[in-house]
This record gives structure tokens, sequence and C-alpha cells, in this order.
């Protein structure tokens, strides 16, 4: 009998074929799933940034364009409310609300109001009366701002330690 023509299972040459076939599946699948996480991870930073609607940017503008003026408009009334004069910049962005940390008797309180009526180039005064502000140390603001269809609380752009109001 001759050893070569006898054949048991498969070949060596089918066995590879087989373990390659199975190996580029496995390995196809697992490049999938990395671009779905890479996506997941960048992809949505990507397309904001190529959007317009860049956060960064648009805080930036509002920062640098709302501020606390002080003066006799922004003090603590004897009532234990606030007054509160703001001004705007010309850089135009929506803004929606005024977002407030006031510091009370070593505590944090925290408000928003509307500011949707204080356009660019314009001083509002605005009331806070959410609680009894008289033992405040000082009030920070940061703009709220519209992003698309969402809202965006910026950073901190003004602090003001508040003294009493002279003319009530």
């Amino acid at each position: 009998m001759n050893e070569k023509s006898v054949s048991v299972g498969y070949s060596n040459k089918k066995n590879k074929e087989w373990i390659s076939d199975k190996v580029g599946k496995v390995i196809l699948i697992i490049s999938i799933v990395i671009l779905v996480f890479m996506w997941g991870l960048f992809g949505y930073s990507i397309y904001e940034s190529h959007s317009g609607e860049n956060y960064g940017s648009r805080c930036l503008d509002a920062i640098s364009q709302i501020g606390i003026e002080s003066g006799q408009y922004t003090c603590l009334k004897s009532n234990g409310d606030i007054s509160i004069q703001l001004s705007r910049g010309p850089v135009n962005f929506i803004l929606k609300k005024i977002k407030y940390f006031a510091y009370l008797n070593g505590e944090v309180y925290q408000g928003e109001f509307l500011a949707e009526n204080l356009h660019a180039n314009e001083y509002k005064a605005y009331t806070l009366s959410d609680v009894d502000f008289s033992g405040i140390s000082k009030l920070e603001i940061a703009p709220i701002i519209e992003m698309g269809n969402v809202d965006k609380v910026c950073d901190v752009t003004a602090t003001v330690n508040l003294g009493a109001c002279e003319n009530e």
C-alpha cells in the first residue's frame, strides 16, 4: 500500500483555510466593535465642532460679554433681597438665563433668573428674592446660553461683594 494515498480526516491545507476564515471573521468583528466604540467617544465632539454649535467659543463670548455693574443698583436691600445690575456687550449670542451663586453664612445658595430681555449693549437691573439674602458675603453669576435645543451653563463670569443699598 502506498502511504501517500492514505488520507485520514482533513488535510493540513483545508485546516489552515478553515482557521484562516475564522480568524478573519473574528478580526472583522473586533474592528467593527472598536469603530463603534471610537465613534461613541469622539463622534459627538467632532460633529459638534463642525456643526457651528461650538459650546466652548459661545460660552467664552457670553463670559466676556456679561458683567455685574457695581454701584447703586447692585446692593443688598434692607428686606433681604438683592438688587443687581447686569451689563451686556455687543457680541451676539442667545442668553436665556443667569445662574447665580449666593454665599450665605458659609453655605452656597444657587438660583436662576430669566435674562432673555438683556440685549446687546444694555444694562438691566434685576431683583433676587428667592430667600432672605441678609447674611450674603458674595454673589457670582454664570450665563446660561442656548445651544441648539439645549441650554448650557457657562463658567462664572463675575463676582461681587454686596453692600447695603443706600437709596431705598
